[in-house]
């Protein structure tokens, strides 16, 4: 759990040069994995002060494909690699370097991560 009460975190958090960042936490297989080995997947989480449930960090993920639904609103920005986004309800979306792509709250859909997939995310 991210502690965000405000006593505890400053009000400008800094992360450098996040495409190369290199001290990502390993959070294991992502869950609801549909390719053999499942991605595996690290994460730089952030809160953000005074702003409830909401934040902001890196993720990775190695190749392969996963279910996800983004529970809340996400918006990411593609720091490197490629994936598709195959959403149950709408088009498909291939996703690189220097894409920004925005998911309202509880939309559904598959990943395929077609190579290592580092992303900045704000959950809102």
């Amino acid at each position: 759990m991210i502690d965000t009460s405000s006593n505890t975190l400053p009000s400008v958090q800094h992360i450098a040069r996040a495409q190369n960042y290199g001290d990502l936490e390993p959070l294991g297989a992502v869950p609801r994995a549909i390719s053999d080995p499942p991605p595996q997947v690290g994460a730089l989480r952030r809160a953000i002060p005074n702003k409830g449930e909401s934040r902001a960090g890196i993720w990775e993920s190695t190749a392969g494909a996963f279910k996800r639904t983004i529970e809340m609103a996400e918006v990411i920005h593609v720091l490197c690699g490629e994936a598709t986004f195959v959403p149950e309800v709408g088009p498909e979306i291939r996703v690189c370097e220097g894409d920004t792509v925005i998911f309202a709250e509880n939309t559904k859909g598959i990943w395929h991560v077609h190579s290592t997939f580092r992303k900045h995310y704000v959950l809102l």
